[in-house]
């Protein structure tokens, strides 16, 4: 029994020590050495070690449920790398590099496990190709330059085949579109100004053989202004007869446009 309560005895000194050694600041209240914090319900928040407030080593993060959250190794400078996780603790969430607080690099996305995305960042904004996957395959390329998407953003299906094409400039679409839904022709083109259609747009048939085609003005087709001003005639002229309380006059010319119909 005393052998025991001696050895009880130690491991409480020991555990004191090691406490006494966590959450240090210096004299100019800088984090130095091993640091845990801890959450309300005892769960660890965040463990690893300061040098003059700043992290190096691991640093360990946890969900408040005390599943592990994130791993992040920095190097002796700014920088590092960190594996974000899903709730489970297990699962690998995102995958990327900090200078800082800011993205930099290559960085990836995962969902339950599976490639998702890969995004490229240069100070913190999109630079480069962004990629989306889908069961390993590349389903989508978008190029970007300080943030917004700019030049020719590919779409493809699971198999491989060109879906379509758009042109982006500073983050709208502005350009030329091709619609090939993995044909080796267009089924459609056309023109976006502004993000909005634009001029010529027309369909073709799986061998390039036009067969239909609109023009449009503003995102609006031609065709369908027409149709709009017509029926804006039409709501005034309805709106004259109500005005003027003739409403067995507004009757029969509804009546009479459904019949037209």
């Amino acid at each position: 029994m005393r052998q025991i309560l001696l050895l009880l005895a130690a491991c409480s000194i020991a555990a004191g020590v090691m406490a006494a050694d966590l959450n240090k600041t210096d004299k100019k209240g800088r984090k130095q050495g091993e640091w845990v914090k801890t959450y309300q319900n005892g769960h660890v928040q965040y463990k690893g070690h300061f040098v003059d407030d700043k992290p190096t080593g691991t640093f360990f993060r946890y969900y408040e449920t005390g599943k592990l959250q994130s791993v992040q190794v920095y190097d002796a400078g700014n920088t590092s790398d960190v594996t974000f996780y899903d709730p489970d603790g297990q699962t690998v969430s995102t995958v990327g590099h900090f200078d800082g607080k800011v993205k930099v690099g290559e960085w990836k996305y995962f969902s339950a496990g599976e490639l998702v995305m890969t995004e490229i960042y240069l100070n913190g904004q999109r630079h480069g190709v962004a990629k989306s996957y889908a069961k390993g395959a590349v389903i989508e390329e978008t190029p970007y330059v300080n943030g917004l998407a700019n030049g020719v953003q590919k779409k493809y299906l699971e198999n491989g085949k060109l879906y379509s094409t758009t042109t982006y400039k500073n983050g709208v679409m502005d350009g030329p579109y091709r619609l090939y839904e993995g044909n080796a022709n267009p089924v459609e083109a056309g023109q976006f100004k502004n993000g909005k259609r634009s001029g010529d747009w027309e369909v073709y048939d799986e061998t390039g053989k036009k067969i239909d085609g609109t023009s449009y003005t503003g995102g609006i087709a031609n065709d369908e202004k027409q149709k709009r001003k017509q029926s804006s005639a039409q709501f005034d002229e309805n709106q004259k007869v109500i005005d003027a309380g003739k409403y067995d006059e507004l009757d029969k010319r509804l009546n009479g446009s459904r019949a037209k119909q």
